[in-house]
């Protein structure tokens, strides 16, 4: 038999998958989503490293708690609603077992900004607009606006990494500007307020973290960046969409229909103590809005159909990793904690790239001698 590479089979997996999400709907990558995990599975267990270790156990207690809650859910297609959100859980426990070199890594981010400039081809080729909004058909959290402003996120937070970075050539990062520019006329094309402002402060965040040492070596260029970044922002503010400013100053107080949704499902929690401790069981939030709808807010979701005792583990996963990574991957939180904020208004527990975040903030990076850090990447 012919032993395989685990790691460097894994690292392979994830770049391929990293890239062919954005066109899950196209290529039905659902299907894929399970071949992949049952391959690297099987890779685990061949090799003898199927072991539930570092902050992926918390992954798992997750996995075994929303099965349980789905018996007493009132959701009939609890267990139907569970399969999806399981194969981007299993997918993501797997991904988590195996350690990635920092060469690896930077190949991982770089990754990313492919994917980002992916979704652009397919925003010129497949969007169109429904109601003076963008929609991206090809999405694979759907068609939805809002949920297509998330998929920036990530990419535009790496894009200031690699852009302030001695080690990137210079075509690179003209073409990392021209990604910029053109994923924030998308993201204002949605018209996804909570989109717009998510992305806005995650570049912004970037920028700040990224000027603080070129201010120390490079004061001049700091300056330069500085007028380009506000020049920008006069730009992108006069070039807003009519429906964008209409729904930034409509002076709506329901957050488009969330709030009331949200009081209707906190009250449910307040009024029964027990299951605000046990969950009302997975899938439960869309029977309990009374419209077959989720709540909007990833985190009220996850709270009202698993409890207290199911929101545990994924918050000590996210508190742990955060702890972890925050002086090695700055950049990685910043993201993030942008995408934490967004996930306020949307429903995004089992959306890619939500877990492909949760991937990128969990996974294990080892020092790699062969590829010294001043090494060009791109």
């Amino acid at each position: 038999m012919v032993k395989l590479d685990v790691n460097k089979t894994a690292f392979w997996v994830t770049l391929f998958f990293i890239l062919v999400s954005p066109i899950e709907n196209i290529l039905r990558t659902e299907q894929i989503v399970y071949i992949l995990g049952i391959a690297a599975l099987a890779i685990c267990v061949i090799q003898r490293k199927f072991l539930i270790n570092n902050n992926s156990r918390y992954i798992v207690v997750l996995m075994i708690y929303m099965f349980i809650t789905c018996y007493w859910s009132a959701e009939k297609q609890a267990f139907n609603s569970l399969l999806v959100i399981y194969a981007e859980l299993l997918f993501l426990y797997l991904q988590l077992q195996f350690p990635y070199t920092e060469s690896q890594y930077r190949k991982i981010k770089i990754a990313f900004l492919i994917q980002n400039g992916i979704l652009l081809i397919l925003c010129f080729t497949n969007g169109s607009y429904m109601d003076s909004r963008f929609w991206l058909k090809s999405a694979t959290s759907g068609a939805d606006p809002n949920y297509l402003s998330g998929w920036f996120v990530i990419p535009l937070c790496l894009a200031m990494e690699f852009l302030f970075s001695e080690e990137v050539k210079k075509i690179w990062k003209i073409l990392i500007i021209i990604q910029v520019v053109l994923s924030f006329y998308f993201i204002m094309q949605t018209a996804s307020k909570s989109g717009l402002i998510t992305n806005a402060c995650v570049l912004a965040s970037a920028m700040i973290y990224t000027s603080r040492k070129l201010i120390k070596e490079h004061p001049w260029r700091a300056l330069a960046v500085l007028v380009v970044f506000v020049v920008g922002i006069v730009v992108a503010i006069n070039n807003m969409p009519t429906y964008l400013v209409q729904r930034l100053t409509n002076g709506d107080t329901t957050g488009t229909g969330r709030f009331p949704m949200w009081a209707t499902l906190a009250e449910a929690m307040l009024n029964n103590p027990i299951k605000m401790l046990f969950g009302f069981g997975t899938g439960a939030v869309k029977y309990y809005t009374g419209k077959g709808l989720v709540s909007h807010n990833t985190y009220l979701d996850l709270l009202f159909n698993e409890g207290i005792i199911g929101f545990i583990p994924f918050a000590i996963y996210i508190a742990k990793t955060i702890r972890i990574k925050l002086r090695k991957c700055p950049y990685t939180i910043i993201s993030f904690l942008g995408m934490s904020v967004l996930l306020l208004t949307l429903s995004a527990f089992n959306t890619r790239f939500f877990m492909l975040l949760l991937f990128l903030i969990g996974i294990d990076v080892i020092e790699d001698s062969r590829n010294p850090k001043n090494e060009r990447i791109i």
